[in-house]
């Protein structure tokens, strides 16, 4: 064992918790009273789940429920749980590390800049010490090759300054290249870095004359792609974009509605068999609107069907009225209802279904 017993019995007028290294290695912190046969043996509740529990509360054993354990060593004792399980979890903890650490209990590091000015006046610093701060906030300049010419880079300036000027004139404002022509540019391009041997070495040539081109080769994909991306946008906008038609090609339809009669019906159903005609009705129904559905459908037929005439009509044909579900009429609103307020059928059904029955209450009101 790591302390004697007379080292044992004064540290225990003091400290509350022991740290106990038991014959299977693990390692736990006990309160005092837990340990006994000259702290070579210590009670454990035979329900390990609820041995933190008597731990936090410092509860005394119940030598006739408890489970006795073989203690190898007393690693430490420790005034406080806290200090206890943190030396049951490293055993070479100690209290004044906890001095070093923000709240967070990550350690507490100065600021570099604050750190180099103190080590700068103190001579137990080493220089390598304040090598590293530095490099923390310093990043080092890029390094040039070493048998890179600069006088020649001034030669590289103009021909970039020349070609960005053809690209000027090659693409107008508003006009992109296609991918054939990107191919070609780049080409173009790379025989125009061509420059005479005497003027560069020939390892300066292979480095800068590769760059550009491949630098000009990523630009151009980049100004492809950024063109492929535009002409996306702009197809998802038209695809948003409201088909408006002048209101004078609506008056087909404004002329003969409300229908009053089954024979308007069928000639109405006649008129929107044409492809073209039943467009622009559905167009037509889009300007009509409403609050919601609800108020989208009865506004929709309101402008469609007279209540005399909804009097006579039912949703499935029913009492010998005539039906109205089949009708190209109702299909057109079905589509464009469903597309406005992306609703099931169903209540296209039921709301349809609810204003043919009341047609004769309103056509009643009216007639007051």
């Amino acid at each position: 064992m790591s302390k004697s017993c007379a080292q044992w019995k004064k540290d225990t007028s003091s400290k509350q918790y022991a740290v106990v290294r038991f014959d299977d290695e693990s390692v736990s912190e006990v309160p005092i009273t837990w340990l006994f046969d000259n702290n070579r043996s210590s009670w454990w509740p035979r329900n390990s789940k609820v041995a933190t529990s008597y731990i936090n509360r410092y509860s005394p054993p119940d030598p006739d429920s408890w489970s006795k354990y073989s203690v190898v060593a007393v690693e430490a004792i420790c005034d406080s749980l806290e200090v206890a399980r943190k030396k049951a979890e490293d055993i070479h903890y100690s209290e004044g590390e906890d001095k070093d650490r923000g709240r967070g209990k990550r350690l507490v590091q100065r600021s570099t800049l604050l750190s180099n000015f103190i080590d700068g006046s103190n001579n137990g610093s080493s220089d390598s010490d304040v090598e590293a701060r530095t490099k923390r906030i310093l990043t080092p300049p890029p390094e040039l090759p070493p048998d890179l010419d600069i006088s020649s880079m001034e030669m590289v300036i103009l021909n970039k300054n020349t070609n960005i000027d053809t690209m000027n004139e090659q693409f107008p404002h508003g006009e992109y290249a296609e991918d054939e022509y990107v191919e070609e540019y780049a080409e173009s391009y790379a025989e125009s870095q061509e420059v005479p041997v005497n003027q560069f070495n020939s390892q300066s040539i292979n480095r800068n004359g590769n760059y550009e081109i491949s630098v000009m080769h990523k630009i151009l994909e980049m100004v492809t792609e950024i063109k492929i991306q535009v002409n996306d946008i702009a197809r998802n906008m038209q695809s948003f974009k409201v088909d408006k038609q002048p209101v004078e090609q609506y008056d087909i339809f404004t002329k003969c509605l409300p229908l009053n009669s089954f024979e308007a019906i069928e000639k109405f159903e006649e008129l929107i068999s044409d492809l073209e005609i039943n467009k622009l009705f559905k167009t037509f129904l889009t300007t009509i609107g409403g609050n919601d559905y609800k108020d989208n459908i009865n506004r929709v037929y309101k402008i469609l069907f007279t209540n005399e005439l909804g009097m006579g009509c039912s949703w499935l044909g029913q009492r010998n009225n005539k039906r109205m579900v089949d009708l190209k009429i109702i299909a057109a609103v079905k589509e464009i209802i469903i597309g406005q307020h992306n609703i099931q059928q169903k209540l296209i059904e039921n709301c349809s279904s609810e204003w043919f029955r009341h047609a004769r209450q309103r056509y009643q009101r009216e007639k007051k």
